[in-house]
């Protein structure tokens, strides 16, 4: 993880600090131990987000270290989706799920001592609830995304603020049996602050086609991409995206043609509308 991403995850935590929690702690005034795990993370982040000033300000080059900061960046994102379902009603299975995530990468953090983490990569949302409050708008994405689009690619924006349920709703969609009837392929990119266009095509690339060699020439990335993709309906869906450079997404978008729908989640109303 880079100084940058450092510095953006210390930002991310304390939006987590923040609204968020305070309004996750007064839907959850009523249920007694959701109340005391939400209070616990909210003790916890503070702590959190220290080390990450300091990691910051001393650009730590231990591997280890910043192996255990890209695991907690994942779980800070995976908190935030925790935070976007508070907006409905079936919410303690994911929690447990994170709960546990969350206590795993705290009890192996480095100390001052410099011990090395060993934490080993872990899935902490690895399943969908069926939300209450979703159907209208996942059926109507859905219907959207079954239609024709023989023209060109077709792109479908989820915009709003953490605590709307922006990655809910894509998962709820993406994994809906009938969509997975509609499309000959699907990829699922969590993209967050780390736009690489060379990453994000690998990625589809090996969603697609599992045995695809790593390569890091992004035009020989997209010619086999589109060669895979021809005549084929593909359904992408780029979750958590913050760039803005229309230059980056006209290079990223060049291999798909008809056929592709693109599902972006973003907090940004800018990017909904390159």
């Amino acid at each position: 993880m880079s100084v940058i991403g450092e510095a953006a995850l210390s930002g991310f935590l304390d939006l987590l600090v923040g609204k968020s929690l305070d309004s996750a702690l007064n839907f959850v005034a009523d249920h007694k131990q959701l109340h005391q795990q939400l209070k616990q993370w909210q003790s916890i982040l503070p702590d959190i987000q220290a080390v990450l000033d300091d990691a910051e300000e001393k650009q730590i080059k231990n591997m280890g270290v910043k192996k255990w900061l890209e695991d907690l960046q994942d779980l800070a994102y995976d908190v935030d989706d925790i935070l976007d379902e508070f907006a409905y009603e079936e919410l303690k299975p994911a929690l447990a799920r994170s709960s546990l995530g969350l206590s795993e990468i705290l009890s192996q953090a480095p100390t001052s001592k410099g011990k090395q983490p060993r934490l080993q990569p872990t899935s902490v949302l690895d399943g969908v609830v069926e939300y209450v409050g979703r159907h209208k708008e996942k059926t109507e994405m859905i219907e959207f995304l079954k239609g024709d689009n023989s023209n060109g690619v077709s792109v479908l924006s989820i915009v709003g603020m953490g605590g709307m349920g922006k990655t809910t709703l894509a998962q709820l969609v993406y994994n809906d049996a009938t969509i997975n009837q509609s499309f000959h392929h699907k990829a699922w990119v969590c993209v967050s602050d780390n736009f690489d266009a060379v990453n994000i095509t690998r990625t589809i690339l090996k969603s697609i086609d599992p045995d695809s060699r790593d390569e890091n020439d992004l035009n020989l990335l997209q010619v086999k991409l589109k060669e895979k993709l021809s005549g084929k309906r593909f359904l992408l869906v780029l979750d958590d995206i913050w760039n803005e450079n229309y230059n980056d997404w006209t290079i990223l978008r060049s291999p798909f043609g008809a056929g592709t729908h693109i599902i972006v989640t973003t907090r940004l109303q800018i990017v909904s509308s390159i």
